[in-house]
Parts: structure tokens; sequence; C-alpha cells
């Protein structure tokens, strides 16, 4: 009760201070004058909304308001925000007024088939991520066509090229790196930060070898310990290949299973029979299949899900004693699997939970290991960008 009647003492002196305020005076868009001016006209009805905002937010937060971290994502005039401040918040950031304090990291993740990539907006290392994209990873690209790619489909969703603070990249494709790196500084000026052999992971590869493990699993397995820490897990990519990554509660990096995609798995029976068709690769209800398609549809399906619960499951039984590992699912075909119903079963499924941008996530975590680097193309000191940070894996 005591809050509540701090916010009712705190909306009529802040009301008493908005008096004073000339819309006209305050250097910003049109658009946010025009809101800001209706805002002023209506000010104890919506101070009041504001008000119970926060109060929820202290009530439901086990910090007090000084300690939590609030953002303002509103038209830009930051109202909330300011409000917020006034009401004893000190972790504010407002958008566009505190616009200099936030990080624009765009991600690549490089794969076999395709450049899949995002846009992530960080603040106090909080990551909220904007924009995903894919494009085609056809090796003998140009540093300028992939440099265009990436500038026109930034701004055709309206994300201006020139507040990229950051790159970050993985990749399994190494003759794609060098078109890359040179797109990300001639388009950018930015040299990429490459997630690889070398770079401070927080994972304890296990690895015979562990320069063989690919950047994509170790970014998946960043993101995954980071996400659900204190647990077991088993990631599952749905990629070109469908790969098994399993890493401890302790973050050790065990190793994992590889076996052909979805994708590949249909493009090999359509080259090597006569008359066997290439299909859309979907879910199917039943596995008896009444056509062609219709069977190559349900083998390519049901002969995938019964090797991933094959391989999890003795993969539990010899990485983590028969105790259950948390099941996560990433790759393009993994959200075909996703709570869909299995069989006779139709309450059963096969991932805890299905993350499309796992790796991408993982990529973004990969710059708070390695916070030493620097974006700059004017670094002169002669290291390579992704091998900026050594030390343990």
């Amino acid at each position: 009760m005591q809050e509540a009647e701090n916010f009712k003492e705190y909306i009529i002196a802040f009301e008493k201070k908005l008096k004073f305020v000339v819309v006209n005076d305050i250097s910003t868009e049109l658009y946010c004058k025009k809101y800001l001016t209706h805002l002023l006209k209506h000010t104890t009805y919506y101070l009041a909304i504001y008000a119970d905002v926060l109060q929820k937010l202290i009530k439901h937060s086990s910090k007090p308001k000084e300690s939590i971290s609030l953002i303002d994502y509103g038209a830009g005039n930051g109202l909330l925000g300011i409000f917020a401040k006034f009401c004893g918040f000190k972790k504010v950031f407002i958008n566009d007024i505190d616009a200099k304090e936030r990080i624009m990291i765009l991600s690549l993740d490089v794969g076999n088939t395709q450049i899949y990539g995002g846009v992530f907006e960080s603040i106090e290392e909080t990551e909220k991520i904007l924009l995903t994209f894919r494009r085609n990873s056809k090796q003998g690209s140009s540093s300028d066509e992939v440099g265009i790619f990436l500038r026109t489909v930034l701004k055709e969703n309206g994300i201006d090229p020139k507040k990229i603070t950051q790159i970050v990249l993985c990749s399994v494709v190494p003759e794609v790196i060098f078109s890359l790196k040179g797109a990300c500084q001639k388009y950018f000026n930015l040299n990429p930060f490459i997630l690889q052999a070398g770079v401070k992971t927080g994972l304890k590869i296990k690895y015979r070898n562990p320069l063989e493990v690919g950047a994509d699993r170790i970014a998946n397995s960043i993101a995954a310990t980071h996400m659900f820490p204190n647990k077991n897990i088993i990631i599952v990519d749905l990629g070109t290949a469908t790969t098994f990554c399993a890493i401890t509660k302790e973050k050790d990096y065990l190793g994992g299973v590889i076996i052909a995609g979805l994708k590949i798995s249909m493009e090999a029976l359509e080259a090597k029979t006569a008359k066997l068709p290439s299909v859309e690769i979907v879910y199917k209800e039943q596995t008896l299949g009444l056509s062609t398609i219709e069977s190559l549809q349900s083998g390519l399906y049901y002969g995938h899900l019964g090797a991933m619960r094959e391989i999890i499951s003795n993969l539990s039984k010899e990485c983590f004693n028969n105790e259950k590992p948390f099941i996560i699912g990433t790759g393009g075909f993994s959200s075909l699997f996703d709570s869909k119903p299995n069989g006779k079963n139709k309450s059963e499924k096969i991932f805890d939970r299905v993350i499309t941008d796992l790796v991408l996530k993982g990529n973004v975590l990969s710059l708070q290991y390695n916070k030493k680097f620097t974006n700059k193309t004017n670094n002169n000191d002669g290291i390579e960008s992704s091998e900026y940070t050594g030390g343990d894996q």
C-alpha cells in the first residue's frame, strides 16, 4: 500500500512539471511531437497507466526498483522512461533519447546451403532480436554481392546499416569467410568477430581434436548453456546435416552425432533412382502413403523422427546415466517436429523447446566472452580479428 501511495504522489508532482513542457522546443521527429502533444492533453490518464505498469513490475520482481532494468521502446518521446526515473528507477534506458548506449549486432551463420542472419539490439547485455533473414550461401560470391545484399536486406526491414556497431559470424564453409570479411569491412567499416578455434566460449571441449567441432555447433552450445543453466542438454540441429550435441550441466561439450539431413536424403533418393521424384518435405499425420509422393514424404519424416528418437535415447544412456536431458531443437527443419502428434501417442513430442535462432544467439553471446575484441577496421595491431582472444575453449 505504501508503494501505491507514493505513486499517487509521483503522478501529482510529475504533472506539475509537465505543465512547463513546450513540445515544439523538443528536438525529435514530427510523429513523436504529435504523440507527445496527445499525451500531455491526457496526462492523468496515461500516468495512471504508467504507474500501474511500474507497480506490477516491482511486485513481480525480486529486486528493488533501483536495481530493475527498464527499457522504454515507446514512440520516441520517452515519457514512460522519464516517469520511471522520476519515480526512483535507476536503470532506465529510453529509446532514441539514450540511443548512444545501444549496440546493434549483425549475427551471421554460414551453412553449407544458406547464410542465416539476424540483427540484435543489445542494451546492458540484454539482447532483443529485431530481424532474421536467409540467403543461399553459394561459393564464389564476391564481397560486393554479399555486402550489397546485407545492406539491402537491412534497409528493406527499416534498419539503417550505419547503426550496426558489431558483426559476428560462424561458418562451416571456409571458402565464404574471405568474401564475408571483405563485405563487412567495405560496406560496414567493421571487422567481423569470427567464432572459431582459439576464442573463448565458456565451454570445455571434450572432442579428441577440438578443432574439428563445427563453429555452428559451438554457437548452439554457448546459447543453450546460457539459456538453460545447470541442465544436461542435447541439441538437435536440423540443417543440411542433422547434428546432435551433448553438453553436461558443467558445460562439458562431450561430443555428438552427425547424420544426413532431410534435404540431402531426399536429393539422394531423387539422384540415385530412376523414378522417384523430388518432393516437398512436410509433416505427415499418418505413416501409410497412398502415392509415391506421399510414401516418400512419410519415409523422410518418420525415418528422421525414428533416427532422432533412437540417437537421443542412446545419448541419454551413454552421457547422462539415463537422467533425462533437456532436448533443444533448432535449424531450418526443427519446427517440422515441434509439438506435432507423433504416431499413436498424440501428446508425445520430441523436443522440450524449439529455438530456431539458437545459433545467432550463441554468436552474440560469444562476443561477451571475448569483450577485448574490437570491430574497428583501423585496428593495426596485426592480429587477425578471428584470433583476437585465445585461452581455454
